[in-house]
């Protein structure tokens, strides 16, 4: 059955595979050196014959990894991923259509015992609230990066006025530098809270606000120096 098949890995079966039809078995996993069970039994030499032509337990030894322990919750045609074609073998089952490698137990997503239109339904929701998701993380990842660039032009800024002001004379300015320290540290620390959309559209004001805080605070350390040189 599987005789020289030397690049074969895995071999998934269900608990209902047997053997008992088998007739002749002496050389089913000859040559078949990249083999390995569930469980984490590798070739044997020795033991080529229909004997470990089954699912990798402790205990009982084999070639086989048992399918549902494998399942992926959606993956409704069994390709290994989640995707809007699963949705689609969804409705052609529950349409009485013909599916090819068709997964029963990933189908049912709702996990009501049956695969119905529900499923599709719910899969479908997965598949968006996934998609939404994406664009968050995304957006919130284009957020902390501006972020970021706020706070090295701050620490740009804070450098330019310790050179010049070693002392810390210019008080007003050094307050100034301590107050958007002061909210700078809110807003990352908001930041790392945000779960929604609507906390991270108010993130996004605050960091504007904080980007213009910096604008308006270079431009006071600049003005003071070119008056005070």
């Amino acid at each position: 059955m599987f005789f020289c098949c030397n690049n074969l890995t895995t071999v998934y079966v269900s608990d209902d595979w047997t053997t008992e039809r088998i007739t002749n078995s002496s050389d089913m996993f000859d040559g078949c050196s990249s083999i390995r069970g569930g469980n984490g039994t590798v070739y044997d030499a020795n033991v080529v014959d229909k004997t470990y032509a089954r699912i990798d337990a402790a205990g009982t030894p084999g070639y086989f990894t048992n399918k549902a322990s494998t399942v992926i919750p959606g993956d409704a045609n069994d390709d290994g991923n989640v995707s809007i074609a699963d949705v689609t073998a969804v409705v052609a089952h529950v349409l009485g259509q013909t599916v090819p490698f068709f997964n029963a137990t990933a189908a049912d997503v709702n996990q009501s015992g049956t695969v119905t239109i529900a499923d599709a339904k719910a899969l479908a929701e997965i598949l968006i609230g996934n998609m939404n998701m994406g664009v968050f993380e995304s957006e919130m990842k284009d957020l902390q990066n501006m972020m970021k660039a706020i706070e090295n032009g701050f620490e740009q800024v804070k450098a330019q006025l310790e050179l010049n002001d070693g002392d810390h004379t210019q008080t007003e300015l050094w307050q100034e530098a301590s107050e958007i320290e002061g909210y700078m540290a809110y807003v990352r620390q908001q930041m790392e809270n945000v779960s929604t959309e609507y906390e991270m559209e108010e993130c996004e004001v605050r960091v504007h606000q904080l980007r213009e805080q910096i604008i308006v605070f270079g431009l006071d350390v600049e003005d003071f120096f070119r008056e005070h040189p």
